[in-house]
């Protein structure tokens, strides 16, 4: 499970925490996924899968009353059934999962065109929920409000007199990426005199793109912030961005999820475009094209074994450059103290 699949899951306990707001919700996932969940305010404590793996007890021990599966483990099921969790929620298209499980939905992922959000939530109609995220909600269903204080030096870069502008440029092979040039072709289109650009990532991409694009981390609007900060001073620092550019990533999702400016950069294959994928927010969006090209086939096969995607290069950084200097001209009329010599037309 990525980061980008914890994101999705929230809105479980927040529409949860909407019904029954005295219910204690617990997360079971990825030890990298705690400063995430520890950020999230609908949910009241974190179980490591490996340990309830290796002892069911770990899950008896939080007393639950419900178990939901919504990313399938067939292994985390069976350690659900062996801690004697009264009502075990499974997929009924998924035979496997009949031995462990006493109720049931009945959904399909691979033949599905919903937002992985709306399937996610699919699983509470065992619980009888039918629902839906309302716009009014998209504020406070993902419950991301509990964020660490940030030491003085990180928060002086949200610029008061300039929009602050996340470029994450890697996904941690999470899903196809746009290319590390035209992130940078981008970042020189934006208006330095009214755009601060942070760029961001762990330690490994950062090598990842000293190798292959350096000049994207020194170019003269930038601040390299790649592998110097932890998932809680991201969470932190994004929610006092502006606006955030990236592919398809976990970082993306939890952006959408703060309310700020989220922009998605997708491919348009089934099961990884924006469809299924697209960042859920109050200023979230996503730019990828409506088809595969007939001619770009051979390089999307291609891109499955780490070559460049046609498809996602043929996104121009002069049109991303247009969709953010679109949200910079809003946030100067909605009065933000942005230069308003610096105005210019997109490229």
């Amino acid at each position: 499970m990525h980061l980008g699949d914890v994101v999705t899951a929230l809105p479980l306990a927040g529409v949860l925490k909407q019904r029954w707001p005295d219910v204690a919700v617990y997360f079971c996932g990825i030890g990298q996924a705690r400063p995430l969940i520890e950020c999230c305010v609908h949910i009241d404590g974190f179980i490591d899968v490996e340990a309830a793996l290796a002892d069911p007890a770990v899950l008896a021990a939080a007393g639950a009353g419900v178990f939901l599966n919504p990313y399938p483990s067939y292994p985390l099921m069976r350690s659900a059934l062996a801690a004697r969790i009264p009502i075990r929620v499974g997929n009924l298209r998924r035979p496997r999962m009949w031995r462990y499980c006493n109720r049931f939905v009945a959904y399909s992922r691979a033949h599905s065109c919903e937002h992985t959000v709306d399937i996610v939530l699919k699983n509470l109609r065992a619980l009888k929920i039918r629902t839906r995220i309302a716009d009014e909600d998209l504020r406070t269903v993902y419950g991301l409000s509990r964020l660490e204080a940030m030491p003085p030096e990180l928060a002086a870069l949200a610029a008061a007199d300039r929009f602050n502008l996340i470029v994450h440029p890697k996904s941690g092979g999470e899903g196809r990426e746009w290319s590390l040039s035209s992130f940078a072709a981008l970042i020189d289109a934006l208006p330095a005199e009214r755009c601060r650009v942070i760029v961001t990532g762990v330690a490994a991409e950062r090598e990842a793109v000293k190798r292959e694009c350096p000049s994207l981390l020194t170019r003269a609007n930038t601040v390299d912030l790649m592998g110097r900060l932890t998932l809680k001073q991201f969470i932190a620092l994004a929610a006092r961005m502006d606006g955030i550019v990236a592919s398809g990533t976990g970082p993306l999702h939890i952006a959408a999820a703060l309310g700020i400016h989220a922009l998605g950069v997708y491919p348009p294959t089934a099961n990884i475009n924006a469809l299924r994928w697209a960042p859920i927010g109050l200023q979230a969006e996503s730019v990828g094209l409506a088809c595969c090209p007939e001619q770009r086939r051979p390089s999307c096969l291609a891109s499955q074994l780490g070559a460049p995607c046609g498809c996602m290069q043929d996104i121009s950084p002069e049109q991303i450059a247009g969709i953010v200097q679109g949200w910079i001209k809003n946030a100067r009329k909605a009065g933000h103290d942005l230069p308003a010599s610096a105005d210019r037309a997109t490229p």
